[in-house]
């Protein structure tokens, strides 16, 4: 508001983030109707800076899932190419990795063979009891921030499921197409050895 009504006066007013100019003397009519312009404009660019936000995070989202898939194509092009239960556990601990989980791994055989790292092949008692109390209670098995995935052949102890519950969702169809390609690797494998057998 000014009693000034000049070119300079309204660039100043501009200048300092004014969104609009009112000379004195002005009717109270005057003043609401400039009042409920300036309104609608700030909901607008509220509005705008929301859809712009939201669309940023799908973006963001989707990107992140591109890559997601991305990595589980290759996982799975160098599953069928994988030679030994060695590589296996090499390639299986390189996405727990790549996906920030920790995990510990379990293919069942004669005996049970268990993983704790792509180095080291220990685990802790409770650890293996904990294998053999839940790799019967179906695919997904979450307990704490614990979650089990199990399959006939293979099973693994993901050990950091995230808090989020998106994140979460996103890491259990992960694991889920994970403990697949294990699994049919595995049968893979087991033949193969059955051949070299005979």
């Amino acid at each position: 508001v000014s009693g000034v009504d000049t070119l300079e006066q309204r660039l100043l007013a501009y200048d300092v983030g004014g969104h609009d100019f009112i000379t004195k003397p002005f009717s109270e009519e005057e003043l609401l109707k400039k009042i409920d312009n300036i309104a609608q404009l700030v909901s607008e660019k509220a509005s705008l800076i929301e859809s712009e936000n939201q669309s940023k995070s799908l973006v963001m989202t989707t990107m992140k899932q591109a890559s997601q898939y991305s990595y589980i194509m290759g996982f799975f092009k160098n599953l069928q190419h994988c030679p030994s239960y060695d590589e296996l556990t090499r390639l299986f601990f390189g996405a727990m990795e790549h996906f920030n989980l920790h995990a510990s791994l379990m293919i069942a055989g004669d005996p049970d063979r268990f993983f704790s790292s792509p180095t080291n092949f220990e685990i802790t008692p409770i650890e293996k009891s904990i294998y053999e109390t839940i790799h019967e209670m179906g695919r997904l098995y979450e307990f704490g921030q614990r979650m089990m995935v199990n399959d006939k052949h293979v099973s693994f102890l993901v050990k950091n499921m995230p808090k989020n519950e998106e994140d979460a969702g996103e890491i259990r169809d992960v694991v889920a197409v994970i403990i697949e390609g294990l699994e049919t690797k595995l049968i893979d494998l087991i033949r193969q050895e059955g051949l070299q057998e005979i």
